[in-house]
């Protein structure tokens, strides 16, 4: 069902859509799924559709997963504005089983960035995740993420108060964490000054050779586990394209969620 509506604002035209809304055709995220129930609305232009005004999008369960998501938010000529909420019920019951809870000035990301609630597909786990941001990047926050994809890497972090990554960063197999080899980075201010390999069960660090070449994905497939945690691992939508740092759509990412790129530097 396709339902239009319009309203006058001025000397445009604002249209209300209705209806199913294929999001791999769209520029709004990097999943591929069609929705099939999202209501936005939106000013006609000749080079496409501005969102602008409210948008509420609702994932229906899939699989063996008994939950369903609703999304609620508002843009403001083209970019998110506001609050944002996302939150997944357990359709047996009707209860919330998570939230995420951002905020947007101009399409980027500010003040908070808060989720908590279930994770990860057949496990009934609450995790919490609370990070601050200033201007799409993520400011004095420290922890850990967990990925279920990617192999499932787990890492900690450390951003300081100008959003550059500090202080001791890792990654390493989600599971057996603990005895799993780690790869540390060593920040300061943004700056790499210090990368190796350790192995928790000897206690034993090793040459990280080539790390210079490999942080570029070190931090990419960050910036994917985190990209998990905003859409949640229990929806059948939040599988993206196994392939996004080859193909560029960790580019949509960064812009339909208002976070900027993770800045650093190597010492020549």
């Amino acid at each position: 069902m396709l339902l239009l509506s319009v309203m006058t604002a001025g000397a445009q035209e604002r249209k209300t859509y209705h209806g199913e809304f294929n999001i791999a055709n769209s520029k709004l995220s990097n999943y591929k799924t069609i929705l099939e129930d999202v209501t936005y609305q939106y000013f006609e232009t000749e080079d496409g559709r501005i969102f602008d005004g409210s948008w509420v999008s609702k994932y229906p369960a899939s699989g063996i997963m008994p939950y369903y998501g609703v999304e609620k938010g508002h843009y403001k000529n083209d970019k998110r504005d506001g609050t944002w909420t996302y939150e997944i019920f357990d359709k047996r019951n009707n209860k919330v089983v998570y939230t995420c809870r951002t905020h947007y000035r101009d399409g980027l990301m500010q003040d908070s960035l808060y989720i908590k609630g279930i994770m990860e597909p057949l496990k009934n786990k609450q995790e919490t995740l609370a990070l601050a941001v200033k201007n799409g990047n993520i400011i004095g926050s420290k922890g850990i993420l967990k990925g279920v994809r990617l192999g499932g890497k787990t890492y900690t972090f450390e951003f300081d108060a100008d959003g550059k990554p500090n202080g001791i960063w890792s990654c390493a197999d989600s599971f057996n964490y603990e005895s799993a080899e780690k790869v540390i980075y060593k920040f300061e201010h943004g700056l790499v000054i210090d990368a190796y390999k350790y192995d928790p069960s000897t206690g034993e660090k090793s040459v990280y050779y080539n790390w210079d070449n490999n942080i570029k994905y070190f931090i990419e497939d960050f910036s994917e586990i985190l990209y998990e945690y905003l859409v949640s691992n229990i929806m059948t939508r939040t599988s993206p394209d196994r392939n996004i740092k080859e193909t560029g759509l960790i580019d949509r990412f960064h812009n339909n969620y208002g976070l900027k790129k993770i800045e650093y530097t190597v010492p020549e």
